[in-house]
């Protein structure tokens, strides 16, 4: 559901408020002011065969959410990776709703210390280049 969509079905007083807002994040949007934000690196204590999700949000520059935008980008793993982790997300996309989207990662097989780096791209939204989002991941298995 468009955040239109969604404001129609509000009750009036909130209707003008949020439009404002949904107005004002285009805008900032138009201008260039759109970028890819990822979780901070961080080390998973995980053992294999279990999934964890990072999300990655599309901001303006003082990390307020594009609630405004939908649609799909690409995912990449790439560093010390070795086989130890893999994409879960169908076609390595990820699909951002109202902003927001998750990258799903697996451990396969590993070894303490392996590391991964995942890259989120997205070729461009209202004809401004994003910028790829990364994020480093350590594995600390769990024994």
């Amino acid at each position: 559901m468009s955040l239109l969509d969604y404001l129609k079905d509000r009750s009036m007083r909130y209707k003008v408020n949020n439009l404002f807002e949904y107005m004002r994040a285009l805008e900032e949007a138009v201008n260039g002011n759109i970028e890819l934000d990822m979780d901070d690196d961080k080390t998973v204590d995980a053992d294999v065969g279990d999934q964890f999700t990072y999300e990655v949000k599309l901001t303006d520059g003082d990390g307020k959410l594009h609630e405004w935008f939908n649609g799909t980008g690409d995912i990449a793993l790439s560093g010390d990776n070795d086989g130890s982790f893999s994409i879960v997300n169908e076609e390595d996309d990820i699909e951002f709703v109202r902003g927001k989207g998750e990258v799903v990662i697996e451990v396969d097989t590993a070894t303490d210390g392996h590391t991964a780096t995942i890259t989120v791209s997205h070729d461009d939204v209202l004809g401004y280049s994003i910028a790829d989002a990364t994020a480093d991941i350590t594995l600390d298995l769990n024994d």
